[in-house]
């Protein structure tokens, strides 16, 4: 997948929106590790390989903590990583 499909797909705009939750993170460490994480969500979504198992566990407390906040958000670029990740094998380039 490509920028293009990205942005086409309604992925970056998902994306986006993540992004604008900024406001609602209760500290300024939480503010950084949601720009991180979306950082590392467009390079995954970008890469020409399927996402490696355990590719975002670095954010897991992050995510745990901040869920009800992102999740009515982040499903879509979920479904589309694991889509990539059960789908294809890690021999296998995405594009």
């Amino acid at each position: 997948m490509n920028n293009n499909d990205v942005q086409n797909n309604g992925i970056e705009d998902c994306l986006n929106q993540l992004l604008t939750l900024k406001s609602k993170m209760r500290n300024d460490q939480d503010k950084v590790t949601l720009q991180e994480f979306i950082i590392e969500l467009r390079h995954l979504l970008n890469s020409n390989d399927p996402p490696k198992r355990g590719a975002l566990k670095k954010f897991n407390k992050f995510i745990d903590k901040v869920w009800p906040t992102l999740s009515p958000i982040i499903f879509p670029v979920l479904s589309e990583l694991a889509k990539r990740f059960l789908f294809y094998n890690n021999d296998k380039k995405w594009r």
